[in-house]
């Protein structure tokens, strides 16, 4: 309730005048106003920190986890077929070895992936390739599978080396291998990446997450 000032008294002749002033406090805004405030904020900060729990697919089919607004087309508990340089076939092979999800191929050793596969083709050194290839995907939003690949082959292992390149330095590093004949297979005719591309793989590298929270 308002609250009142002190009365005022006056007299004339003999008789006394009592006037009241009520106080005029400033007004509240609207209560509609104020709950639009506060479920724009409450939406602010959900779609900052929004993981869609919906399945959500790439254009070439892969599910995407978006976070922050970014992309990332891997996760830990992916199946190894999603991984880069895994098909269906040795995807096959992998499973009944018992590496089914990306991280048990990331957390078992490759000496003893390579063992349990028992094939000559799958080397120790094919192995470890996956791991690095699938670790990069994992980490780096919208880094997509044939990027890793390239970045692998040239000796990127991880988001932190790719962050700390510049992106002259890097395309240079990667020429001998696009045009090899390993490099033509990976880009399957398509042209390689230009200088505008690596510029991005660089800035994503620098908001990369944690393999953890992968």
């Amino acid at each position: 309730m308002p609250a009142e000032t002190p009365v005022e008294a006056s007299t004339s002749g003999s008789r006394v005048i009592v006037t009241r002033r009520r106080r005029q406090l400033p007004a509240e805004p609207a209560s509609g106003a104020r709950r639009a405030r506060r479920v724009a904020r409450r939406e602010q900060l959900a779609a900052q920190l929004k993981v869609d729990p919906q399945p959500v697919t790439s254009e070439d089919g892969q599910p995407v986890e978006r976070i922050g607004g970014m992309r990332f087309f891997l996760s830990r508990t992916s199946d190894v077929v999603q991984a880069p340089s895994i098909g269906p076939k040795t995807a096959e092979i992998l499973h009944g070895a018992g590496v089914r999800t990306i991280e048990e191929l990331l957390n078992v050793p490759a000496e003893r992936i390579a063992e349990k596969l028992n094939q000559k083709r799958l080397t120790v050194e094919v192995v470890r390739r996956w791991q690095v290839q699938a670790q990069l995907v994992c980490r780096i939003p919208e880094l997509r599978g044939h990027d890793a690949q390239i970045l692998a082959a040239c000796g990127i292992s991880t988001p932190e080396a790719l962050a700390s390149r510049t992106p002259a330095e890097l395309l240079a590093a990667m020429k001998p291998f696009l045009e090899s004949a390993e490099g033509r297979r990976v880009l399957r005719s398509q042209s390689g990446p230009d200088l505008e591309e690596v510029t991005e793989w660089i800035q994503w590298a620098a908001n990369a997450r944690p393999l953890r929270a992968a």
